[in-house]
C-alpha cells in the first residue's frame, strides 16, 4: 500500500508498516515531536523536513528514501538509530544535525565520507565501516556517551572533544588528521589496534589509555597542551610527542615506547610502579623528566638527551645506551637521588 502526498503534510506520530510513502515534487513532508519511523520504504520527490526528534527502528540507507528530493533538519532535530539496526551512507554526505543518538550502529561504506557540518552531540553507540568521518573547521563533534569506533579515518579541520566520564574506544587502525581532540573523557585504544596521528594535532583530552598502540607518524607532531595521563601499553612512530610549558604527561602504566622524539618545555612524569620502556634510539629534548618511576633503555638502544633537562626520576636503567649531546646537560637537584644503573656517553 502507498501514502501519496499531493500536498504539504505534518506529522507528529510514529510511522510504521510494510508499505510505502511518496511525496511528489514540489510538496513537503514535516516530521515534529518524537517520530519513530519503521516504514518500509520512503519516496521523496520533494522535501522531507525533520524538526524533532526523528528515530529509526528500520534498517535504511541514508537520506532514509529514494527519489530526487532533499531533506533538511531543523535547530533543534535530532536523529537516532535504535538497538539493532544499521544506518548507512553510501554516497557522499553533509549533515548540519544538532545531535546524532541511540544504541544502534551507523556505518560508512568504503569511498565515502560523512561530513559534519555543526556543532554536533554525538551519543551514538556505534561507528564502523571503511568510509572517513570528516568534521569541518569551526565545529565540533562532542562525544557525550560510551561510544566504539571502526571507521579507519577520522578527519576534518574540526574538533573531537571527549566529555567528561565518556570513554571513545578505537576498535579498528584507525587513521587521525583532525587538529584538536580535547575534554575530560577517555580515548581508549583495544588491544591488537593502533591510533596513528597523521596530522600535527594539540591534545588536551585528560586520558588515552588501552592495551594497543598510540603511533605519531613521520612529519607529524602530537602536542600535549593539558594536564594528560597516559596508560597506553604502546607509544610508536618516527614522529614528535611535544609536551608544551606547564604541562605534565604522566604515565601510568608500563610503556613500550619506541616514538622517534619526546620534546617540549613540559614534564614527563612517571609514576611510582611503573616503567618507560625505551625499545628504539630515542631523542628527548623535553624540559622535565620527574616522577618514582622508572626509565629502562633496552639493550641496543640509546637514549639521546638533546637539551638541557632537570632530572628529577627515581631510576634510569637499562642495558641499553644513555648519551648526552654536544652542549647539554642533564641536571639533577641537590635534593634529589637518582639510581644510574645503564652505560652512558
Amino acid at each position: 500500500n502507498t501514502l501519496t502526498l499531493n500536498g504539504n503534510l505534518t506529522f507528529g506520530v510514529n510511522i510504521a508498516g510494510t508499505g510505502t510513502i511518496t511525496v511528489n515534487s514540489g510538496y513537503t513532508l514535516t516530521l515534529t515531536d518524537t517520530v519513530t519511523l519503521s516504514i518500509s520504504s520512503i519516496i521523496n520527490n520533494g522535501t522531507l523536513n525533520v524538526q524533532g526528534a526523528l528515530t529509526l527502528n528500520n534498517n535504511y540507507t541514508f537520506p532514509i528514501y529514494s527519489g530526487n528530493g532533499t531533506i533538511n533538519f531543523g535547530s533543534s532535530s535530532s536523529l537516532n538509530v535504535n538497538s539493532g539496526y544499521t544506518l548507512t551512507i553510501n554516497e557522499n554526505t553533509t549533515l548540519s544535525i544538532p545531535a546524532i543518538g541511540g544504541s544502534g550502529t551507523l556505518t560508512i561504506n568504503s569511498g565515502y565520507t560523512l561530513t559534519i557540518n555543526n556543532n554536533v552531540s554525538w551519543t551514538l553507540s556505534t561507528l564502523s565501516g571503511s568510509g572517513t568521518l570528516s568534521v569541518n573547521s569551526e565545529y565540533t563533534l562532542t562525544v557525550n556517551a560510551n561510544i566504539t569506533i571502526s571507521i579507519p579515518t577520522v578527519s576534518g579541520s574540526g574538533t573531537l572533544l571527549v566529555n567528561s566520564g565518556y570513554t571513545l574506544t578505537i576498535n579498528n587502525n584507525v587513521s587521525l588528521t583532525i587538529p584538536t581532540i580535547s575534554g575530560s573523557g577517555t580515548i581508549t585504544v583495544n588491544s591488537g589496534y593502533t591510533l596513528t596521528i597523521n596530522e600535527n594535532i594539540s591534545l588536551t583530552i585528560s586520558t588515552i589509555s588501552g592495551s594497543g598502540t598510540l603511533n605519531i607518524s613521520s612529519g607529524y607532531t602530537l602536542t600535549v597542551n593539558a594536564n594528560i595521563t597516559i596508560t597506553i601499553s604502546t607509544v610508536s612512530g618516527a614522529g614528535t610527542l611535544s609536551v608544551s610549558s606547564g604541562y605534565t604527561l604522566t604515565i601510568n602504566v608500563n610503556v613500550s615506547w619506541t616514538l622517534n622524539a619526546l620534546t617540549g618545555s613540559g614534564t614527563l612524569t612517571v609514576n611510582s610502579g611503573y616503567t618507560l620502556t625505551v625499545s628504539a634510539n630515542i631523542t628527548v629534548s623535553i624540559s622535565t623528566i620527574s616522577g618514582s618511576g622508572t626509565i629502562n633503555v633496552n639493550s641496543g638502544y640509546t637514549l639521546t638527551v638533546n637539551a638541557n633537562i632537570t632530572v628529577t626520576i627515581s631510576t634510569i636503567s637499562g642495558t641499553g645506551t644513555l648519551t648526552f649531546s654536544s652542549g647539554y646537560t642533564l641536571t639533577i637537584p641537590s635534593s634529589y637521588t637518582i639510581i644510574l644503573r645503564i652505560n652512558t656517553t
